[in-house]
C-alpha cells in the first residue's frame, strides 16, 4: 500500500535531516524565482546502510515538476548517484529500495 502523506520539512527533520540552508540561498531563490519557503535538508544513512551509505539532499522548491521537494543523492563519495523530484513518502520509499538502501521514512 502506498504511504500517501506528503513530505514536509518538519517530517524529514523528525526522523533526523540536518537544515543545510544558507540564508543567501533563501534569498536567491526568492529574488530569482519567488520561492518564499526555499530549505536544503541533508541525510548521511551511516547508520542504517555502515560503509555503503548514500548523502541525501533535500531542496525545497527547485523542481521540474509539480512536485514539493528536489532530492539529489550521492554515494558514500559524494559521486552523484540519482536524482529525483517528489512529493511523497512512497516515493522516497521507493526510491531508497531502488538504490539498494536500508533507510525509510516509516
Amino acid at each position: 500500500m502506498k504511504d500517501e502523506r506528503l513530505i514536509t520539512e518538519d517530517l524529514l527533520k523528525s526522523i533526523g535531516f540536518e537544515d543545510t540552508t544558507f540564508e543567501w540561498e533563501r534569498e536567491y531563490w526568492n529574488k530569482t524565482l519567488g520561492i518564499d519557503n526555499y530549505c536544503t535538508l541533508r541525510y548521511w544513512t551511516y547508520n542504517e546502510d555502515g560503509s555503503n551509505c548514500v548523502k541525501l539532499d533535500f531542496q525545497k522548491g527547485i523542481v521540474n515538476c509539480d512536485a514539493n521537494w528536489g532530492l539529489h543523492i550521492d554515494n558514500n563519495d559524494c559521486e552523484s548517484i540519482g536524482s529525483v523530484d517528489i512529493s511523497y513518502v512512497w516515493q522516497f520509499n521507493m526510491m531508497m529500495e531502488i538504490l539498494g538502501s536500508k533507510f525509510r521514512i516509516i
